[in-house]
């Protein structure tokens, strides 16, 4: 693989280079430890720097989690809203009552405005069901004589007092 002429990469010699090296290296930084002494500042300064560093850490961590929970909310909120809006049942649109003000202009040969007053009178007038007459009676919505006149024998033959 390598020619006897070439230098090897993986050779010993280097080997022993680099550790002696780096035993010189190790003597001098433990020769030197004697010598280097901490300065009076030296801690102070290292506390001031790490609580500015966790002071900033904590206001990103704020901004950073009051993002994320006014996101969720609005996410929630958004969701709420689209799933509360699928469960309501539609009402009548504005183009449900145009459309129905402007065929009953044509069928009954009105003017477009009145009939559009009429489909308004008519949507708002409360649908009758088998138990609002009385009701719809005693409001006085129903006139006085498409009121039925319940007689004491017929509510006993129903089963009524």
């Amino acid at each position: 693989m390598f020619d006897s002429d070439a230098t090897n990469p993986f050779d010993d010699d280097r080997d022993e280079s680099c550790s002696r090296n780096q035993f010189e290296w190790e003597t001098l930084i433990r020769d030197a430890g004697g010598y280097v002494r901490p300065g009076d500042q030296l801690r102070p300064r290292i506390l001031d720097a790490v609580s500015q560093r966790r002071q900033r850490r904590s206001v990103w961590q704020r901004c950073f989690g009051s993002f994320a929970l006014a996101c969720t909310a609005i996410v929630a909120i958004v969701i709420a809203g689209e799933f509360g809006r699928a469960i309501t049942p539609q009402g009548r649109s504005a183009n449900d009552l145009q459309q129905q003000a402007t065929t009953r202009a044509i069928s009954e040969g009105v003017a477009w405005e009145w009939a559009l007053t009429e489909v308004v009178y008519d949507w708002r007038r409360p649908t009758t069901d088998a138990s609002s007459p009385r009701r719809h009676q005693a409001a006085g919505l129903i006139p006085e004589q498409d009121r039925k006149v319940e007689t004491r024998d017929a509510r006993i033959s129903r089963g009524g007092r």
